[in-house]
């Protein structure tokens, strides 16, 4: 089976334990954090940094990629290494990089509340703004 194949499947929330009825902050299926940030001084490309599960990012990135047809350049969404400075490990984060988007249509913090809001509606999730300094120190 090759490394890439599992990019095909679609994010599917377990939902097995799940009881009916409103779910209390403990119910909640993931835990998810965010920060954005620019990669290049020069460049006007933005990044998003998660730890989320990848193929919730990269569903989530698929339907507003389709949803703004021609006012999205591309949404580049890739796996990176996160080393921390406090125990020295290194976990995987996701980074979605936003190109090419159009700011007189939509603006790009309106971009990540429309991400924020699929994610919700997509997984039973919370999620979380961290400053940079704060998110890479996880």
């Amino acid at each position: 089976m090759p490394n890439h194949e599992y990019l095909n499947y679609p994010y599917i929330p377990n939902r097995q334990n799940k009881r009916q009825g409103r779910p209390t902050h403990r119910e909640y299926l993931h835990r998810i954090a965010y920060t954005e940030m620019v990669r290049d001084f020069d460049s006007d490309n933005k990044v998003l940094l998660f730890h989320a599960p990848f193929a919730l990012v990269k569903d989530v990135c698929q339907k507003l990629f389709t949803m703004l047809q021609g006012n999205v350049g591309n949404i580049i969404v890739k796996n990176e290494h996160s080393c921390r400075i406090k125990n020295g490990k290194c976990y995987w984060r996701v980074a979605v990089e936003i190109i090419g988007l159009n700011e007189n249509f939509i603006s790009f913090k309106d971009f990540v509340q429309m991400m924020i809001n699929s994610m919700k509606n997509l997984a039973n999730c919370t999620i979380r703004h961290f400053r940079t300094e704060t998110f890479l120190n996880l």
